[in-house]
């Protein structure tokens, strides 16, 4: 036990406090984990959960807070939410996505690096090589999402994306940032690794698989605008696994205004058969979340309370009177589930126009007929639905599914390239008004204070 605190004190150790190093990520201790079983407990023991940050959450149309709780939020996120454009304090270090990914990739990289001479089975090496690998691409993927533009196929040569660091080398310095093709670059490479060094199947959903690393290839097509690629992969994944749970299955009891709904059978996060992997949001407890819903979401859900989604994860604060979000499962997981692929499948077949359009009804009718009450479903007829209101519907049914789910601002960042889906977001707080405008500089968040003061020869991002 003692040996393996000197190994996560090696891990925890990144922090910044020299002006030479990039991270200044200084192992404490001389420890070095000598078993593959010390390694497997380095690279899983935050158990599956995310390094997302919920900041995020406060800059997306899907949040509201009230003028009273404004007041008392943090002010790191009063910037975020009114989409200011200084956001950390720049007297303090900060506790940023930024530092917790990067954390992470380090802790990925000593493994990649410490294991061809570890004690064990080749086999065994591989496959968690193939692990940290994938949890790597991971990471790289919020960070390049975050800090750098969305990826788009005629700039990401030149678009900035973030600092790469393949390996566990504590004497870089003064690093640049890569371009955001050279950021996707290194997750496909990664995750075309796990996929083909993986096994099928897992001890647990925290553990990558075949399925899992390719759930998250998938998503990642889809965020490059790479549709063909993502149905081909959804096609296999689907076929492994289509399994939805049926919200009118679910029980519930109202325990009132105060705590308004909460459903009794449904499955646990490590069993939900849903979830292709576990990746889970930090910010959200088993109860009661912090998360507050906006009019905007709330509205899409029709007022009969017939979309089960609206019923089971909405109820009305009796403090300040707005809608919080209490997911359905109890817990919110960030990663690649079976209602997600055939969300992105059916908005690239939606994007095919005629072609496409028959199977993205059928994608959404067999998800819409496990979330809608049995009495008021119909199945969606391609016939109602000319190419351009399918993709839309496809957007808002995204929306109603996904929210809360982390991916918010990516799927703005990546609307607003397209003029016809560029979305203006407005809000008002403490009667004066906030515009975000589509493509702003504001969608960029900008590169921690600390870090650029490292690294001089860093480019901030533009806000």
């Amino acid at each position: 036990m003692m040996k393996l605190k000197y190994i996560y004190l090696v891990v925890l150790s990144i922090l910044f406090s020299s002006c030479d190093d990039y991270l200044d990520i200084t192992p404490k201790g001389k420890i070095i984990p000598k078993a593959i079983e010390d390694y497997e407990l380095m690279l899983y023991k935050d158990q599956g959960f995310s390094t997302f940050s919920h900041d995020l959450t406060y800059g997306t149309d899907e949040f509201a807070i009230s003028d009273k709780n404004y007041e008392i939020t943090g002010m790191k996120q009063r910037n975020c939410y009114a989409w200011n454009s200084e956001i950390y304090d720049p007297n303090t270090i900060s506790n940023t996505s930024w530092t917790t990914l990067y954390r992470n990739i380090y802790r990925c990289n000593i493994i990649i690096d410490g294991l061809p001479e570890v004690e064990g089975e080749s086999s065994k090496r591989i496959i968690l090589e193939a692990e940290a690998k994938s949890k790597r691409a991971i990471y790289y993927f919020y960070l390049v999402n975050i800090y750098g533009k969305h990826y788009n196929e005629n700039s990401s040569s030149s678009d900035k994306g973030v600092p790469l660091l393949d390996d566990s080398d504590l004497e870089k310095s003064n690093l640049t940032r890569a371009s955001v093709k050279e950021v996707y670059d290194l997750i496909i490479k990664d995750l075309e690794f796990a996929i083909k060094e993986l096994p099928e199947s897992s001890v647990n959903k925290f553990r990558m698989n075949k399925l899992s690393a390719q759930a998250m290839l998938a998503r990642v097509y889809f965020y490059m605008g790479k549709y063909d690629e993502c149905i081909a992969l959804t096609d296999v994944l689907l076929t492994a696994n289509k399994n939805l749970i049926d919200f009118n299955a679910m029980e519930y009891k109202n325990y009132g205004s105060k705590w308004g709904i909460y459903t009794q059978n449904t499955p646990s996060v490590d069993t939900n058969p849903e979830a292709f992997f576990i990746c889970l949001y930090q910010y959200m407890t088993w109860g009661r979340s912090r998360i507050y819903a906006s009019t905007n979401l709330y509205d899409l859900f029709p007022t009969d309370k017939s979309d089960l989604r609206g019923f089971y994860q909405f109820n009305l604060s009796s403090r300040d009177g707005l809608l919080y979000y209490r997911n359905a499962l109890k817990k919110i997981n960030l990663a690649v589930t079976v209602p997600e692929l055939l969300l992105c499948r059916a908005e690239a077949y939606a994007r095919q126009g005629d072609v496409g359009k028959q199977k993205a009804i059928d994608d959404l009718n067999y998800l819409r007929k496990n979330r809608i009450k049995t009495d008021n479903y119909v199945d969606l007829q391609a016939s109602d639905y000319s190419n351009e209101d399918l993709l839309k519907f496809v957007l808002v049914e995204r929306r109603r599914e996904m929210c809360f789910k982390g991916q918010r601002w990516f799927d703005l960042k990546r609307l607003n390239l397209e003029p016809s889906l560029a979305i203006t977001l407005k809000r008002t707080i403490k009667e004066e008004e906030h515009i975000l405008e589509p493509n702003s500089s504001k969608y960029v968040y900008p590169i921690p204070f600390d870090v650029i003061s490292f690294n001089p020869n860093m480019e901030q991002n533009k806000r």
